[in-house]
């Protein structure tokens, strides 16, 4: 079985910076994120640097921003139950890849920590110009990996994602991040892969 997992929201956890930034910034998150689009949208998709941003940032709210705070602000945290899946997937021969939208700095950050080691491929909004829910994003990966949609799974914390890849014929799940959404998750993905995930992870 192949896997494509989210990586914010799913493995990584605590990635919102806005409300950071509205602290420093003393502009509100409803403002910010109306400014900025969904997932910084045009630095998600490699179109804009963050000087250019933090630039038209100043300018737009009057504000005197110095530095990246988009960068300052990201303090993920990995979801360790999450890791222990994904590598026990791999250990029964499956291969797991992750798809993402992110932007350059939290891209490096991530990279830096070793946050995206476990996976075997990583595909990247601001490297590809491509974000999610655009179905390209996922034709994209489906394409490079030489995969057909009904033998792929992915899990995203975003309907709206999910509802796009089930479209093109891909099995989803809609991650929500809490105890039970994680026992919700191991149950759905060991019903389907278990036969290819090791006996401790999915008893029978």
């Amino acid at each position: 079985m192949n896997v494509i997992f989210d990586m914010g929201g799913v493995l990584a956890q605590e990635v919102d910076v806005i409300p950071q930034i509205s602290q420093i910034t003393g502009i509100s998150p409803s403002d910010i994120r109306d400014f900025s689009g969904v997932d910084f949208h045009s630095m998600s998709e490699g179109a804009m640097t963050a000087q250019e941003y933090w630039n038209l940032f100043n300018t737009h709210f009057g504000t005197n921003v110095e530095g990246d705070l988009i960068a300052e602000c990201f303090k993920p945290v990995i979801d360790h139950r999450m890791l222990y899946l994904i590598d026990a997937l791999k250990a029964g021969g499956n291969r797991v890849v992750c798809g993402t939208n992110t932007l350059e700095s939290h891209y490096r950050i991530h990279r830096n920590r070793g946050d995206y080691d476990s996976f075997h491929q990583v595909y990247a909004s601001h490297l590809i110009g491509i974000t999610k829910p655009d179905p390209r994003f996922y034709t994209h990966i489906l394409d490079t990996e030489g995969w057909k949609p009904q033998d792929c799974l992915f899990v995203d914390d975003r309907r709206e994602n999910t509802e796009t890849a089930q479209a093109l014929g891909i099995q989803t799940w809609t991650y929500v991040s809490t105890e039970l959404g994680f026992q919700e998750f191991v149950s759905w993905i060991c019903g389907i892969a278990g036969a290819r995930l090791p006996e401790a992870f999915c008893p029978h």
